[in-house]
């Protein structure tokens, strides 16, 4: 870890100023961001540039607390940047078996989405709506403008969101003699409540993450690998999934006919093929179905005497009959 050598001890200015950032992040964090959630929702329908304000107040507020960072660790002559974790990793084993871990996790992706596109039967896994979708929709941007502050926000919080959470809050905690997984599992639980505006899957998804990455910065010593992974996890989120991508009319290997922003690919028109393309379907003429009888009583039987079992016959010829016999 970053301090194996010796513990890191803030000054009294520099503990202030983390202090501060600690009660921003346990109650600030997560109430501001609530707000403005909130505010680019319902605004967003009517206010083309609502979500670039939303955009710009969170890269603001987040590069601010970067300042701040700066600040207590220029105020403490006990803390250096490599404290923060902002140095080259100290071991590679960590950093390997992540690495063949989300490899393994890609190729499975990959196996089963290939079965599902070739038809050929595969796992049954019920169908349910992406967990947090609905956020993920809400602040995904349209305009070439909101991507353009998307890649920027995805920047950002990879940087400052890790030294924050990661480097600084874990820091305090052991320069304050709480164990490294005290202040590792606090650091967490405050990178999960501050994304308690997305609802449940605010506090398990990124949750989870923090974990990760957290092991990830402990077991390497350093932030750099954790900050790009936080930044591919972000991007992925604003830029490439759902209503976010940039062409979202690709489907089944196709690109399809530009449209409004978020609306639905449209269908391409079936073509037939060999005979089908020069020849007209056989309609069989006159109506489907004989027509129904009209109602009345059932015609008489015509008078004559009953016909025997292989009808009327004619007697046999005799010669006194007269006549021309037949030959």
């Amino acid at each position: 870890m970053p301090w194996s050598e010796s513990i890191p001890q803030f000054s009294l200015a520099g503990t202030v100023l983390a202090v501060v950032l600690l009660v921003y992040a346990a109650v600030g964090e997560p109430v501001l961001g609530r707000f403005a959630y909130r505010r680019v929702s319902a605004s967003r329908e009517r206010d083309p540039r609502a979500l670039v304000r939303f955009y710009g107040l969170t890269l603001g507020i987040q590069w601010a607390w970067a300042g701040v960072i700066a600040a207590a660790v220029l105020l403490s002559p006990g803390v250096a940047w490599g404290d923060l974790g902002l140095r080259a990793p100290s071991a590679w084993g960590p950093l390997v078996a992540a690495g063949l871990g989300f490899a393994l996790a890609l190729a499975v992706i990959w196996v089963l989405s290939r079965a599902s596109r070739s038809g050929r039967p595969g796992p049954a896994l019920a169908p349910s709506p992406e967990p947090g979708g609905d956020v993920i929709a809400g602040l995904a941007p349209q305009t070439r403008g909101e991507r353009r502050m998307a890649a920027a926000l995805a920047v950002t919080a990879g940087v400052c969101e890790e030294l924050l959470y990661r480097g600084l809050l874990t820091v305090l905690g052991v320069s304050v003699g709480l164990p490294v997984w005290a202040a590792a599992v606090l650091s967490c639980a405050l990178f999960a409540l501050a994304h308690l505006y997305q609802g449940w899957w605010g506090l398990v998804g990124p949750g989870v993450l923090g974990a990760l990455l957290t092991v990830l910065y402990l077991g390497t010593g350093s932030l750099l690998f954790p900050i790009l992974l936080h930044v591919a996890v972000e991007a992925r989120s604003l830029l490439f999934t759902g209503r976010g991508r940039r062409h979202a009319g690709r489907r089944g290997g196709h690109r399809g006919r530009k449209g409004p922003a978020g609306a639905a690919p449209e269908e391409e028109p079936y073509e037939p093929e060999g005979r089908e393309r020069y020849h007209e379907p056989y309609h069989a003429p006159g109506p489907a179905t004989p027509p129904a009888p009209m109602p009345g009583p059932p015609p008489a039987p015509m008078p004559g005497p009953p016909p025997g079992p292989q009808g009327p016959q004619a007697p046999p010829y005799r010669p006194g009959d007269g006549g021309w016999p037949p030959r």
